[in-house]
């Protein structure tokens, strides 16, 4: 590798005699933060695991989840880390396999008693799934002990420091074992890159600093007689493509102009507000139920037409539903429906009947 224009002895050091992305990892698209942290401790995609964007949207149960909050956020987890647990268990599907599942699987669980088996500590990450040791047991274990505070301080910054300290303090307890992996995450590129670029000058004084926190981790190894003893997986943001200010842009207008209605928790990823249409026909008489695609719940006061029918519109009542009697033949009649907040949707009574 040829020299970059920052001294990083540390991360150089780590890539030489490691592996390492040359051109970074895309996990998704758009390659953001949340997603490919989780795909880094599950090995899957992320329509499998199921962190889909640093904030998505759970249709069932109307709620908007940011998973990257949590890790960028140390004040907040400070105050409650056991936010992070919940949400692990209720964000990513309990069929994947996380890296700490994976090491337990191949070399057993950890027995403190004989010492055998995978230690396996996860430090500022999101798949903390199975994990011996975890930045919630750190914060649980302060026990009301001086909290950062945000005053001055980047959260950021923040968040890996005290990865600095969970490790140095998790090594330096011989009572401890030494993690057979440790997977951790390293955060302040990330707000460095974002605000001035991946080639500025911010972006390589952080660098720098991370350099020196890993340095601090990697003697914390040393001091513990363990440097050989460790898989150590670091992952930081993000990625080195070009990044022109005067190319951004924006669809929040065009789509306000469209009236499309629908949901952005977070940047490009968007959730259509839809409506359900059920029916079901006795001889000409059909009875139309109106309800919310996302949670089946229904949706009375919604405007229906049944092309075809007698008396045409008419209103779902309290429980969605309407009756038509139909006065053109089953292929020429057409249901439309309209509610404020919902895209309208239309369709052949024929293809709802048929499940089309």
């Amino acid at each position: 590798m040829e020299s970059p224009p920052v001294e990083l002895p540390t991360f150089r050091g780590l890539a030489d005699n490691g592996a390492v992305y040359r051109y970074g990892a895309v996990v998704g698209f758009p390659s953001v933060s949340a997603p490919g942290h989780t795909t880094a401790g599950t090995g899957v995609w992320a329509g499998r695991h199921g962190i889909v964007a640093n904030a998505f949207y759970r249709r069932q149960t109307g709620e908007t989840l940011n998973p990257f909050s949590l890790i960028s956020d140390p004040v907040a987890l400070v105050q409650n880390p056991g936010r992070m647990r919940v949400f692990y268990e209720a964000a990513i599907s309990s069929d994947v396999e996380t890296l700490a599942m994976a090491a337990h699987r191949a070399l057993g669980p950890y027995d403190a008693q004989s010492g055998e088996g995978a230690f396996v500590a996860v430090i500022n990450e999101i798949a903390i799934g199975g994990a011996d040791y975890t930045t919630v047991d750190f914060l649980e274990g302060l026990n009301g002990g001086q909290k950062p505070s945000r005053d001055g301080v980047n959260k950021y910054s923040i968040a890996d420091q005290l990865a600095v300290t969970q490790v140095v303090e998790l090594l330096g307890d011989t009572a401890q074992p030494v993690p057979t992996i440790l997977q951790l995450s390293m955060l302040a590129a990330d707000a460095a890159g974002e605000a001035a670029g991946p080639h500025s000058d911010l972006n390589r004084s952080v660098l720098e600093t991370l350099d020196g926190r890993v340095q601090e981790i990697l003697a914390a190894y040393k001091d513990r007689g363990a440097w050989e003893d460790t898989l150590v997986i670091v992952t930081a943001d993000h990625g080195m493509e070009l990044q022109d200010p005067s190319r951004a842009t924006g669809v929040g207008a065009l789509i306000a102009e469209s009236g499309i209605q629908l949901r952005q928790p977070a940047f490009g990823v968007f959730y259509f507000k839809t409506i359900e249409i059920v029916a079901s026909i006795a001889e000409s008489n059909v009875l139309v139920t109106v309800v919310d695609h996302d949670n089946q719940t229904p949706l009375p006061g919604a405007t229906v037409v049944c092309n075809g029918c007698v008396e045409d519109t008419l209103l779902s009542g309290p429980a969605g539903e309407v009756g038509f009697t139909m006065t053109h033949p089953l292929e020429e009649v057409i249901l439309s429906v309209s509610l404020d907040g919902y895209n309208p949707q239309s369709m052949p009574l024929q293809s709802i009947l048929s499940g089309d």
